[in-house]
């Protein structure tokens, strides 16, 4: 179901013929906690007739019998290094474990279970990477080709460890795959590997056959662009990839060419909760996922061009939301059909548990057609469907050309709500079966429409304003330039409640809100003189540059937040509407559409400033650049011509990561003249396209008379000095802080952007101790204070 924009209200459903909108397909069978520990990951083994969970515990590898689902029992707990990331897989009748904790990869030999004292040993490197093999964060095992590959580890930048498991417990290292960077999961078989590059926000396919030369086959993006773990189709045309960030999908890919990868289908398990997903695998048809927050979610994935959640079961009610707490993995392969999934603490601070469920494979019903204009049959866009008193997620909103994907796992008679701005709302019947396509295409009428007019005029005058803006916004948003007179009309508008905005370059605005167009009306709007633009209207605002994405566009900004706000959801809120200008606005994806190698500029309309005395420019900015691992010279400028020369009024490089206030006043940095104009110049670092991220917002602009508002620099005009740089253990930071101001504060950020450490300043100078508590990696750290900051400074903590 491509592009699923779900309301919020479809996460209140109430019970559907027999099925309880939360917890469905599903049936719990049994729950176990461990006592003063989290569980990460899980993995299952059969033998002999008995069945076992193998739960990463974050005290060591945790056996349990679950041959009887409703009364499992705990064998053994294998002490293993203490650490909350534990990821378990087997190949014949061995386990292999892997931790962020370090001593490589434990290897547990299970054949004499139920015996409650297994063998095991660790290994951490042989040949060429002979004790060096320490931290791991996941593996995938190719039981093909009978290989390992170890990601995320403490060798060749997190990139595929592979070692040859034809003795499984005297593993030896192969070769590795580095490529492309860290790895963060991945899944391999028969020498084709599909790994998970979370920060660069793709999965790749690689060629393993040749292991000291391996081939990217192709890369491709997902929906959020934090790609954590893949797993592939029964029938191996297919894989699906998981982004672990708030508010993500589970999506799936058409594969069978590799450098023309097709994205299919996307799902969410309750959308609107902002859930977070984590691992899924693949059981013949079906997608068995773990949602943090959400649970074990199972996914008919027979037409992944139509992805149908069947079954549903929250195994951590404690946690709602995003974040990353909740149900960690799943594992659906075990003979008696029933899931072993783990959550990684109960909430409250209780200890980690494993959860034993039993689902009911049901096949989806699907609900496929077309949306299109009866007058004419052009299709809707955006046009929402949605099955009344639905499973959860049963809706979805038609693509460019009209069509539609969506189902339930409940069959019958169904009613189907269809709606469309300017369209008249239908509800039809229609019939669900198992297994089966029902197609549903519909024709809307459209809605009754009404003539609008008016002028627009200078305040305390008659005089019209030529080429003035009007918009207005409601069921749908019309925008109209007004005559030489000030005259203007909208012919047919559809009827129902509207905002309407009026303005024109160099004046204000004027709005009237919530009026109810039923019949024709007319309406005068007066504007003051003054350069003032909240982007509510089209000025003609000029883009060039060099980088042929992330283009500046006027739109209501979509966002990214990968757990940490990259760019805005929304414009500022203190002005007319809700648009502003952004770069690249067609994901919310990080890294996606943003501004590469090179230039994106949006320059004003000119500006006549000889009638101001002390012209002030103020606007507000939202910018991130980060670069990870490397350090580039990305930046955003914001510069003033005169028709004649420039100034840059303010440089800025790094992020703001909140909008930030811009005061500055143009005189004397620049001669008054009749065509000014404002500049923002965006630029990124051409060296580092591969593994960087650029965004840029902007609002509010304003020429006010008079001095600026709180300083005539959004920046604090402060350097800050780091004693050593790099260094090992701690570093001291200088600062100095001017006599009788207070609200300073020090703040260290990582290069995702997330706050990592804060301390308040008082007044003088002194030196700041940080760094103790951080792992070794690439920081910044500034001074704030209200709005403003200093200067980032670059830390680098280096390894022991």
């Amino acid at each position: 179901m491509f592009q699923r924009l779900f309301a919020a209200v479809l996460l209140c459903l109430s019970i559907v013929i027999g099925l309880q909108a939360q917890n469905f397909n599903i049936t719990n069978r049994a729950r176990m906690t461990f006592p003063g520990q989290t569980a990460a990951n899980i993995c299952g083994y059969a033998a002999k007739g008995h069945e076992y969970a193998l739960v990463g515990g974050s005290q060591g590898l945790i056996i349990v019998e679950v041959t009887n689902p409703d009364a499992p029992v705990k064998l053994v707990q294998l002490p293993g290094p203490t650490s909350l990331w534990k990821e378990i897989k087997t190949y014949g009748h061995y386990a292999y474990v892997t931790s962020e904790g370090g001593q490589g990869v434990q290897i547990v030999d299970l054949s004499q279970l139920p015996n409650p004292n297994p063998a095991y040993k660790f290994y951490t490197g042989d040949g060429a990477i002979a004790g060096q093999l320490n931290t791991i964060h996941a593996l995938h095992i190719d039981t093909t080709a009978g290989y390992l590959y170890a990601y995320g580890s403490s060798l060749f930048s997190g990139g595929a460890v592979i070692l040859d498991l034809q003795d499984p417990y005297n593993p030896t290292y192969t070769s590795h795959f580095d490529d492309l960077g860290y790895i963060h999961d991945g899944w391999v078989d028969n020498d084709t590997l599909y790994a998970g590059h979370i920060y660069l926000g793709s999965f790749s396919i690689v060629d393993m056959k040749d292991k000291t030369k391996p081939a990217v086959l192709g890369i491709q993006r997902t929906p959020n662009a934090f790609t954590h773990n893949t797993w592939m189709s029964k029938d191996r045309t297919t894989i699906f990839a998981t982004d672990e960030v708030d508010n993500s999908f589970l999506s799936a890919y058409d594969i069978r060419d590799p450098q023309d990868i097709k994205f299919l289908d996307k799902i969410q398990a309750q959308p609107g909760t902002n859930s977070m997903v984590h691992n899924t695998h693949i059981l013949e048809n079906y997608a068995v996922t773990a949602w943090y927050s959400s649970g074990v979610s199972v996914v008919d994935v027979t037409r992944p061009g139509n992805l149908v959640q069947t079954g549903l079961f929250d195994v951590a009610p404690a946690w709602q939301g995003g974040g990353s707490n909740g149900c960690w993995g799943v594992y659906p392969y075990l003979p008696s059909g029933n899931i072993l999934a783990t959550i990684i603490s109960g909430g409250n601070g209780s200890p980690g548990e494993l959860w034993v469920v039993t689902p009911k494979y049901q096949r989806a019903c699907y609900l496929e057609g077309k949306i299109t204009n009866n007058a004419n049959g052009n299709p809707i866009v955006n046009a929402a469907i949605e099955i009344v008193n639905g499973n959860v997620g049963s809706a979805d909103h038609t693509t460019a050309d009209g069509s539609y994907k969506t189902g339930q796992a409940t069959p019958g008679i169904i009613q189907v709500k269809i709606s469309a701005p300017g369209y008249i709302t239908i509800t039809v019947a229609a019939t669900l079966v198992s297994g089966e396509v029902t197609v549903l295409s519909i024709a809307l009428q459209p809605e009754a429409t009404v003539a609008i007019s008016g002028q627009v005029i200078l305040n305390g005058s008659n005089q019209g304003i030529p080429k003035a803006k009007v918009s207005l916004t409601g069921p749908l948003n019309y925008e109209i330039e007004a005559d030489a007179n000030g005259n203007f009309t909208f012919p047919a508008v559809s009827t129902g409640k509207y905002n309407i905005i009026a303005g024109a370059w160099g004046y204000g605005y004027a709005t009237k809100i919530n009026q109810n167009f039923t019949t024709p009306q007319s309406f005068v709007f007066k504007l003051d003189k003054g350069y003032r633009d909240d982007f509510a209207l089209d000025y003609g605002w000029e883009v060039s540059g060099t980088s042929v994405t992330g283009i500046w566009e006027r739109a209501v900004p979509v966002g990214v937040n990968p757990s940490v706000l990259l760019a805005p959801a929304a414009d500022v809120n203190s002005d007319f509407g809700n648009l502003c200008y952004v770069t690249g606005n067609s994901t919310s994806s990080v890294g996606e559409d943003d501004v590469e190698s090179g230039t994106m500029i949006l320059r004003s309309p000119p500006m006549d400033l000889t009638t101001y005395n002390d012209p002030v420019f103020r606007a507000f900015l939202f910018f991130t650049s980060i670069t990870f691992n490397n350090e580039s010279l990305d930046s955003i400028k914001i510069i003033v011509e005169n028709g004649i020369e420039e100034k840059v009024l303010f440089h800025l490089p790094g992020f703001t990561f909140a909008w930030q206030t811009l005061n500055k006043k143009i005189k004397p940095e620049i001669a008054l003249t009749k065509n000014m104009r404002i500049r923002i110049e965006c630029f990124n670092d051409p060296a580092y396209t591969d593994n960087d991220s650029y965004e840029a917002t902007f609002d509010w602009f304003r020429i006010t008379e008079g001095s600026a508002v709180g300083t005539d620099d959004a920046q604090l005009d402060h350097t800050l000095k780091v004693y050593p740089n790099p260094f090992r253990d701690a570093a001291l930071i200088a600062y100095n802080v001017p006599a009788n101001e207070n609200d300073y504060a020090l703040r260290i950020y990582d290069i995702l952007g997330r706050q990592v450490a804060f301390q308040s300043l008082p007044a003088g100078e002194g030196f700041v101790k940080v760094g103790q508590a951080l792992q070794a990696g690439t920081y910044f750290a500034r001074m704030e204070q209200g709005g403003r900051a200093s200067r980032e400074v670059k830390l680098i903590k280096m390894a022991d």
